[in-house]
């Protein structure tokens, strides 16, 4: 093990305290696969935007009457809606171009 840490440029403590951190994640039901992500949602709380964004989001809720929970599906889908309908759009879009050069000729 002390092969690892040093390989790794870690001091015990440090082990440590990486471990203490680890079992606090797992704690509060953040499996060791999520733990990267929030590290970097931690990264992002400390930006001046991520406030903002909070607050804007506590807004948009607000407005439309729903929670986060049932918000993020319906945005997800609404996504992939509009990005369908944004294909078919360029579909068209390119099939009136297309009989615009026929027409022409």
């Amino acid at each position: 093990m002390s092969v690892e840490l040093a390989k790794a440029k870690l001091t015990v403590e440090e082990a440590r305290e990486g471990l203490r951190i680890m079992r606090l994640f797992v704690d509060m039901g953040v499996p060791p696969e999520r733990h990267a992500d929030l590290v970097g949602l931690c990264r992002k709380i400390a930006e001046p935007a991520f406030v903002e964004a909070s607050l804007e989001l506590a807004k948009i809720e607000k407005k439309a009457g729903i929670g986060y929970e049932e918000m993020v599906p319906r945005a997800r889908r609404l996504a992939q809606e509009l990005h369908s309908k944004d294909v078919k759009l360029k579909g068209l879009q390119a099939n009136l171009t297309s009989a615009d050069m026929l027409l022409a000729e």
